[in-house]
């Protein structure tokens, strides 16, 4: 990563890892990193485009009021890893279960259409709470730097991406938007 940052100069560059773990790592290693890459630019996806996007009010800290509106699809927040989307829901609530569905299908980019109408009701329901109390979740983060076309943190013209092969297909969308906005 320095190399390429050096080779490439300009705006610097981006360091995306899979997991917070990861980033942590990245991030004792600072001092063994050019000064093109500033901490900021240095994290996962989620957290980078969290940054990018303006630091929007998440979720996480609303659950409270969506448990209030929806006590039979109730969510205890503990299952909402940024940074572990697994194939089976670990929730043991109907809400739980369905939140962590809809998550990874939307991380998939499975068209809604092919969801199951508990799914779609979720995730009609989750859409119109987030929107009426102003929240953002974290698959929303990826979406709307796509979606927004933001560009890569700090107009960054390298950007690496650790462990790509397990990234959903909506963040390796996002990855492929930023390299072509990349030298590298």
């Amino acid at each position: 990563a320095p190399r390429a940052v050096e080779r490439c100069g300009g705006a610097g560059g981006v360091l995306c890892s899979l997991t917070r773990a990861a980033a942590y790592e990245l991030r004792s290693r600072a001092k063994d990193l050019p000064e093109q890459i500033p901490d900021d630019q240095v994290g996962t996806l989620h957290a980078l485009c969290w940054r990018a996007l303006g630091r929007p009010k998440l979720h996480v800290d609303e659950l409270g009021d969506w448990n209030a509106r929806y006590p039979s699809l109730a969510l205890s927040g503990e299952d909402d890893e940024i940074d572990d989307l697994s194939d089976s829901p670990r929730g043991t609530s109907h809400g739980e279960e369905l939140h962590q569905a809809t998550a990874l299908r939307r991380a998939r980019r499975t068209v809604e259409h092919l969801w199951t109408p508990a799914e779609r009701d979720f995730a009609a329901k989750w859409r119109a709470w987030k929107t009426d109390i102003g929240v953002s979740d974290f698959t929303d983060l990826i979406e709307f730097a796509l979606d927004g076309d933001v560009p890569p943190p700090g107009g960054a013209n390298v950007v690496f991406y650790d462990e790509a092969q397990d990234g959903t297909r909506l963040e390796l969308d996002l990855i492929r938007r930023w390299a072509e906005q990349t030298e590298y």
